[in-house]
């Protein structure tokens, strides 16, 4: 026993050898938990608290910037197959500013393409710079077109509008128009009520409460819906249908397209493109529904003789007075009649 003993007491020296710290280095780092590495250590967290929040600093103000106004101009390019904003092929919305303008174009590729708004808010004005015309836009154009068109669109009311592709509907992009000089809701912590009332929450710009199809800012802030209804399939060479307007002496413009292609009489064209057939401008007498018809041309009429049925493309544009166009399309199968 007093041997093993020995031996442990000389292999616990050895230990405490091993773990000694030079002597080069005692000044600096074992001279003593109180001299230098007690100082830095108490630094250390000091320096990593400082870091951090210069990292966190870096991190939110660049992001935040509650100064800056949204741009007046923005554009979207259309591919095979999606929207997206120019120089980012991951998104599919920007903001722009109220008056503000977003271009348009579909510079390449092997389909067709355009911009339609008719599942809600319009636009107040768009006009196409380049490519096939095919109708007042919008939609822009009118029936989705080959590569090589551009366009542009002018937003001069705030709220949220989106719009697809009329032969991929799942091509789709938004457009948030704010108004950069709206003074925010008040959030004030007092109700100065008794009763223990709160007040109505604003609906987000472009909100209108309502979940009807169709719904587009009108003057004096209200919502008018614009319900098209047309069969989709019908014979002969006049094709009926009827649209709910918001107000008496609403103007329709009602414009029928059918495809280049289908109006060859020889080889189709290479390119496709919408040609209008038929044209209506009438004006509602009272608010609700208004009956139209429009009457197919000869070219339309000669290519359902020659092919006993006709895909047309009826745009029509609804314009409050005061207000804006308001803009639905359905596309009717046509037979020759019995």
């Amino acid at each position: 026993m007093p041997a093993f003993r020995q031996w442990q007491t000389a292999a616990f020296r050895e230990e405490r050898r091993a773990d000694a710290i030079p002597a080069r280095w005692e000044g600096t780092v074992a001279g003593g938990v109180s001299g230098g590495v007690s100082r830095h250590a108490r630094r250390l967290p000091l320096l990593s608290i400082v870091l951090l929040a210069g990292t966190l600093v870096a991190l939110v103000v660049p992001g935040s910037a509650p100064g800056t106004p949204p741009p007046s101009t923005a554009s979207f390019t259309a591919e095979d197959f999606s929207w997206h904003v120019t120089g980012d092929a991951g998104s599919s919305t920007v903001t722009i500013a109220k008056d503000g303008t977003v271009d348009f174009a579909y510079p390449t590729g092997a389909s067709t393409h355009n911009a339609d708004f008719s599942a809600g808010p319009a636009p107040s004005s768009c006009t196409q710079t380049a490519g096939t015309q095919s109708g007042m836009p919008p939609p822009l154009p009118g029936v989705p077109t080959a590569p090589g068109w551009s366009g542009t669109c002018t937003f001069d009311t705030p709220g949220t509008y989106t719009f697809h592709c009329d032969l991929h509907h799942f091509m789709q992009g938004t457009i948030v128009v704010v108004d950069p000089n709206a003074t925010p809701p008040s959030t004030g912590g007092s109700t100065g009520t008794t009763g223990g009332s709160t007040g109505t929450t604003p609906p987000p710009p472009g909100s209108t409460g309502s979940t009807s199809t169709g719904p587009t800012p009108a003057s004096g802030g209200s919502a008018t819906h614009v319900r098209l209804r047309v069969a989709h399939a019908q014979r002969g060479i006049v094709l009926r249908g009827s649209v709910t307007t918001p107000a008496a002496k609403s103007r329709i413009d009602v414009v029928a397209l059918v495809s280049s292609a289908a109006l060859a009489t020889r080889r189709p064209p290479r390119h496709a493109r919408a040609v209008r057939v038929g044209e209506r401008r009438l004006r509602s007498r009272t608010a609700g529904s208004t009956g139209f018809t429009v009457s197919l041309d000869a070219a339309a009429r000669g290519a359902l003789r020659r092919r006993h049925s006709l895909t047309v493309t009826l745009r029509v544009a609804v314009t409050p007075p005061g207000g804006h166009a308001v803009v639905r399309t359905v596309r009717v199968v046509v037979r020759r009649a019995l």
